[in-house]
């Protein structure tokens, strides 16, 4: 509302967080989606590439406009219980965001617990929730969950796709020298973002270790049987809404499936 009223100029907008104004972005968070074809960076720059055409138009709707965007760092899992299978949870008390992080965790026979991240701290320290899925750089140390839990699952979730945005009144009301000067701008941030993102995940890790945390890589046997039973999410979230079933129709085409 404040970049749409141009109360700010510009704002950092994590996909999740946009998913309840713009609902086709929540495709980011169909689980194992992205990832499952060429790899978490690409599939997700697959997905921006194949819906840009219709998050440009909702948000230009709201008075929005993107100047870039890029996708973070894989979405893990930290728990304080040890999990022995990761395709059945066994009623693990999970932080979850949304409606389909929350199905997710349901699938797996965990209970999830809707909650901000800032949250979560607090909570995994009087039981309220016993795990907590974020990114590892972006969530876990920011948060300092590493002192209360010291199991870290790769489960390898798809990123948050984060756009950075702006004003189109403020834009507007720019010279035409100063806009060509942002714009050239914005595209050396995306050279940036990619560079960061590329060494991001792997420094968090290292950290994570030299606090004690033990990073666990589920079996294949594990993640195969995980994938198997979220699958269904898929098609259920793309029945939702015409604008759901554009995306993914267009998300499958782009990704070969």
């Amino acid at each position: 509302m404040a970049l749409s009223t141009a109360k700010i100029e510009m704002g950092m907008m994590a996909h999740g967080h946009v998913a309840g104004t713009v609902p086709h972005l929540a495709i980011y968070s169909l689980p194992f989606l992205v990832g499952a074809f060429k790899g978490i960076t690409e599939d997700a720059l697959a997905v921006d590439k194949a819906t840009r055409d219709m998050t440009v138009r909702e948000l230009k709707g709201l008075g929005i406009g993107i100047a870039f965007g890029y996708p973070s760092v894989p979405t893990e899992l930290i728990s304080k219980t040890p999990v022995a299978d990761i395709s059945d949870m066994k009623g693990l008390k999970v932080r979850a965001w949304d409606e389909l992080t929350s199905n997710f965790v349901k699938a797996l026979n965990g209970v999830p617990v809707v909650m901000p991240i800032a949250e979560v701290y607090l909570a995994m320290q009087r039981g309220v929730v016993d795990a907590a899925m974020t990114g590892v750089g972006t969530g876990m140390i920011p948060m300092s969950l590493q002192e209360l839990a010291k199991n870290l699952y790769l489960i390898d979730l798809a990123p948050a796709f984060i756009y950075i945005t702006y004003s189109q009144k403020a834009f507007d009301a720019l010279p035409a020298e100063y806009q060509k000067i942002q714009q050239e701008e914005w595209a050396n941030a995306i050279a940036d973002a990619k560079k960061l993102q590329s060494t991001a995940h792997e420094e968090s890790l290292t950290f994570m270790k030299k606090a004690g945390v033990t990073i666990i890589q589920p079996t294949p046997d594990q993640m195969n049987a995980a994938k198997a039973k979220v699958k269904f999410l898929w098609e259920e979230w793309a029945k939702k809404s015409a604008t759901n079933k554009e995306a993914y129709d267009a998300v499958m085409k782009a990704l070969g499936a």
